[in-house]
């Protein structure tokens, strides 16, 4: 049997073949650009550098591998982690029972407190339940949290920290025309933890007074 060659005339099996050849020839000569050849390629760069121009190349890698290792593992809220936990109101007065809780959420990028407080009837009030929600998060490097309760009320802070991880205080904005609000936590003795909320009437931010304090203790 012919091959299919056989029925082409000559000219063209040799143009064929030389077409092949050219084809084989490009191939083998082309620039490769998978991984390791642009690897090579990179290695052989940094090589052709000054040995003053390595070592600052290195530097730079190094340093901004570190801030970005130091970046990701920083805590916004390390300071205050000896707020988490589960907590019941201690040596509260007779008739009234309280808990909270502070817990982390959204992946670790807020804690979240939730508080409630429980009234029992007296001869002058009927019983009651107050509920409030604490959110803290941190926004540019500041420490800030967001109240909400029962009541209808909404109260912006800002944290400062101790430095000590054992203390913060919150703060609100003054207004001339509203309260200011502070709500203080302390890492007490025992396990302890005590809090107190002030008030400032408007137009004199920094005269608190007290409006409430309590203790409590974690549950295990």
């Amino acid at each position: 049997m012919l091959s299919d060659d056989s029925e082409r005339p000559a000219g063209a099996v040799e143009r064929s073949e030389r077409q092949g050849r050219r084809a084989r020839a490009r191939a083998r000569t082309a620039p490769r650009t998978g991984t390791g050849s642009v690897a090579k390629r990179l290695i052989g760069f940094v090589m052709s550098l000054s040995r003053p121009m390595r070592r600052a190349l290195l530097t730079l890698f190094v340093g901004v591998t570190v801030s970005a290792s130091l970046s990701a593992q920083a805590d916004p809220f390390a300071s205050l982690r000896f707020l988490l936990g589960d907590w019941t109101a201690i040596d509260t007065p007779a008739g009234e029972t309280g808990a909270f809780t502070f817990r982390t959420a959204v992946q670790d990028r807020v804690i979240v407190r939730t508080n409630e407080a429980n009234y029992a009837a007296t001869a002058d009030r009927p019983a009651s339940r107050h509920d409030d929600m604490l959110i803290v998060y941190s926004e540019n490097g500041s420490l800030k949290a967001d109240y909400f309760d029962s009541e209808g009320h909404v109260i912006r802070y800002a944290g400062v920290t101790n430095g000590a991880n054992t203390a913060v205080v919150f703060t609100s904005e003054p207004n001339a025309r509203e309260p200011r609000y502070r709500l203080t936590y302390r890492a007490g003795a025992d396990g302890i933890l005590n809090g107190s909320f002030e008030v400032a009437p408007p137009g004199s931010p920094e005269a608190f007074t007290p409006y409430l304090s309590w203790k409590a203790r974690r549950r295990d």
